[in-house]
């Protein structure tokens, strides 16, 4: 059964734990910015009725070349959650799609609408997704009200979330894992569900969420990835980290453009020999990820030496997936070597 929004996956977290061990490797830069919100005008409605519960689309044609993580999207659905499912991938796990929005479980109440809009001219289009005037489905006083946008862009593959009005009080959202937990207060992802390579994927123990924060009390606005592994059912220990990196907080306030724009827009090159797969590759900030194609065996190792032979890194690998970082030296071509239960496999890292 798969678990809806952060809510579920925090429940899941309490009673099993997670290990905040890993860091995907982020497909996507990200930032914070503020802008005047315009609601949507001529726009299509999509026609949710009933109380949306668990409400997904039909599948509706994307109307220009879009990519997402350098998949070519050809049709889009939209879940009552905010989430967009593209080409009618949907995880095995959650409901977060791959483009998250700004999630929270919505309702129509009579009075919202979900609506979307084609603007601009060839080459610079922007398709917008609205969720306008809609309730939250844990609204008590029938009062609620949230509206906000999804912009993606013909031009360079880009995402945006865009909130607008709003009115319900702050202190009904979590900022933290404990307040989820132990206080019942909803948590508010603003994210991206991401996996290696050029694909958009469905393996849980490849899926990762790609989230921004925003801590409203210091003005910090950061993001960080965090696999969703990392809160399994088969894992021990308990540590709420995972979850307190990817909520968000409060609501974002009226006119807050949340910003997603692919790192590398034509390619997540990787390599890919009969031990291994490593990506990004080259990489901009010298971190890669190498997914073993077989356990590690007891000893397993990896070994990294610069143009003169220098050996820059030398670690035990005690997992499938391996992260590599380079991020503290200097750009260039790296060689490395795997040793795995008597097999050895080379390969070559550029950092750009």
């Amino acid at each position: 059964m798969k678990k809806p929004l952060l809510t579920l996956l925090a429940a899941t977290m309490l009673a099993t734990g997670i290990s905040h061990a890993q860091n995907p490797v982020k497909r996507y830069g990200v930032s914070y910015s503020g802008s005047t919100y315009t609601p949507l005008t001529g726009a299509t409605d999509l026609g949710f009725t009933g109380n949306w519960d668990d409400t997904t689309s039909a599948n509706i044609t994307f109307p220009f070349p879009f990519k997402y993580q350098n998949t070519t999207v050809n049709t889009f659905a939209i879940n009552n959650t905010g989430s967009i499912y593209l080409n009618g991938v949907e995880s095995d796990y959650t409901y977060l799609g791959q483009i998250g929005g700004i999630n929270l479980p919505y309702e129509g109440r009579g009075r919202g609408k979900v609506k979307y809009a084609t603007t601009d001219t060839t080459g610079n289009r922007i398709f917008k997704i609205e969720f306008s005037n809609v309730s939250w489905a844990n609204d008590i006083n029938g009062t609620d009200t949230f509206n906000f946008q999804v912009w993606m862009y013909e031009q360079n593959h880009a995402i945006e979330y865009r909130a607008g009005y709003s009115n319900v009080a702050n202190t009904m959202f979590a900022t933290t894992a404990a307040e989820v937990l132990y206080e019942g207060k909803e948590p508010i992802a603003c994210a991206l569900l991401g996996n290696p390579g050029d694909s958009i994927g469905t393996n849980f123990q490849q899926q990762f969420i790609h989230a921004a924060q925003y801590k409203f009390i210091s003005s910090e606005f950061t993001d960080t990835a965090v696999l969703l592994s990392e809160m399994s059912f088969d894992n021990p220990e308990f540590d709420m980290a995972a979850l307190d990196a990817v909520i968000y907080g409060y609501y974002p306030t009226n006119g807050s453009v949340i910003r997603f724009v692919p790192l590398n827009p034509n390619s997540i090159a990787k390599i890919d020999f009969d031990m291994a797969s490593i990506y990004p590759n080259p990489s901009k900030n010298g971190q890669f990820r190498m997914q073993l194609k077989e356990a590690p065996k007891a000893g397993a190792t990896l070994t990294v030496c610069d143009m003169t032979g220098k050996v820059v890194l030398q670690q035990a690998i005690n997992q499938a997936t391996t992260h590599i970082d380079l991020a503290g030296y200097a750009n260039g071509h790296y060689f490395g070597k795997i040793m795995n239960g008597g097999r050895i496999g080379s390969f070559k890292l550029i950092k750009e």
